[in-house]
């Protein structure tokens, strides 16, 4: 998995990340994140798609471990991913993933069998 350092809040490649607290996040896309390492870890082992991993500096080595390789691990200093996210960041790891597309009611009903 490629380590990717981040230096610049305007790096497009962690765009995803910026202002968590904006309400608008549903919308960018079909993203959402998740954060923590207990809820990133169940999003990779899950059916949904992730984008990247978001960490700090002094995670990185440890979440490398959980990343598989074809997925991009952006790494910033602790205080860059604060004001990239806009608030106070405690857990030192954050994923984006990708909602799958909204499915109709007859999709979500399994027909009966005979």
């Amino acid at each position: 998995m490629p380590i990717v350092p981040i230096e610049s809040l305007d790096d497009p490649r962690v765009a995803a990340y910026c202002n968590l607290k904006d309400r608008e996040l549903a919308a960018r896309h079909g993203r959402f994140i998740a954060e923590g390492e207990f809820i990133v870890r169940r999003l990779i082992r899950s059916t949904f798609p992730v984008e990247s991993v978001l960490c700090t500096r002094r995670r990185a080595d440890e979440i490398s471990a959980i990343v598989p390789p074809e997925l991009p691990l952006y790494v910033a200093d602790h205080q860059l991913i604060n004001r990239l996210i806009g608030f106070r960041f405690h857990t030192g790891v954050l994923a984006c993933g990708l909602r799958p597309p909204p499915r109709s009611w007859q999709q979500v009903i399994a027909p009966e069998g005979p």
